[in-house]
């Protein structure tokens, strides 16, 4: 089922949902629609958009999910935190287009 959308068709679908973002949760959302479908690490994220703050990638991550879910995975092995974008608006086009394959079909 992954080949039903290509990565760039995924990636437009994820921007639809980003657009309306401004500032610092835009600059967030962007850095991670273009490593999409990969997370990154807090810390990738933090050296990427300059950030310094103790807790301004939180709060940056709580603003960014007002336009798109975020996922956050801890990985106890490396002791980071990965975020990576929701892909249930992905799912659900994918299914949508299978449903018009099929409805094409009969």
């Amino acid at each position: 089922m992954d080949d039903i959308l290509t990565l760039d068709e995924q990636k437009e679908i994820l921007l639809m949902y980003i657009l309306n973002a401004t500032g610092r949760p835009r600059e967030l959302l962007d850095t991670l629609l273009h490593a999409f479908p990969e997370p990154l690490s807090a810390d990738q994220i933090r050296h990427r958009m300059s950030m310094t703050g103790k807790h301004a990638l939180k709060s940056v991550v709580r603003n960014a999910r007002i336009f798109i879910e975020l996922h956050e995975h801890y990985d106890a092995l490396s002791d980071q935190c990965y975020y990576s974008l929701d892909d249930t608006c992905i799912q659900i086009s994918k299914m949508n287009r299978i449903m018009n394959l099929l409805h094409k079909r009969w």
